[in-house]
């Protein structure tokens, strides 16, 4: 079975950290395609990349995001 994964990398802007999370998972492309285009909204205005805090339990972050769709199998 095909399955299609939102995933989010976030790269801090004054620092050397990378965050990657697992969005959400879809069982059809257009579907994973839809989420997909609104959740890039939230990281890009007219401006360009806007910078997104992330909280971790180990303090904050100030990140440029950016965020794709994999194509996975589960067997």
């Amino acid at each position: 079975m095909k399955i299609y994964v939102i995933m989010s990398l976030g790269r801090q802007y004054l620092g050397d950290y990378a965050f990657l999370r697992a969005e959400k998972v879809f069982d059809a492309p257009e579907k994973a395609d839809v989420f997909l285009k609104e959740l890039k909204k939230q990281y890009v205005d007219s401006d360009g990349y806007k910078l997104i805090t992330i909280v971790t339990e180990t303090g904050q972050a100030d990140c440029y995001c950016e965020a794709g769709v994999f194509e996975m199998t589960v067997e």
